[in-house]
């Protein structure tokens, strides 16, 4: 039963991905999320997606973790926006090789 959810959910993350590497990588931050290191809405996100709950693409018509998202990404907005262009660069070099497209 367990491995069906998890198939159905990373069959449903490469479908919203596009790609089994991204869908993966995906995948493995929600399961880092877990732990709520990100707050305790994001835990419960992550938790609900890994379970099957909640698919991933739904959250854009929906404001029950609008705001902690948001705030998400605007951490790393601040993050990204602090690091010199060649720390940006191995950045997205480290993360084009950890998916393969590079």
């Amino acid at each position: 039963m367990e491995q069906d959810i998890d198939d159905a959910v990373l069959g449903s993350l490469e479908r919203m991905a596009g790609s089994r590497a991204l869908a993966r990588a995906l995948k493995q931050s929600l399961e880092r999320l877990t732990d709520g290191s990100a707050g305790p809405e994001l835990e419960e996100l992550a938790r609900d997606v890994l379970a099957g709950r909640v698919e991933l693409g739904s959250l854009r018509t929906s404001t029950a973790y609008a705001d902690p998202l948001r705030q998400a990404l605007t951490g790393f907005q601040q993050w990204y926006s602090h690091l010199s262009p060649a720390e940006r660069d191995r950045v997205l070099t480290e993360a084009r090789r950890q998916l393969g497209t590079d």
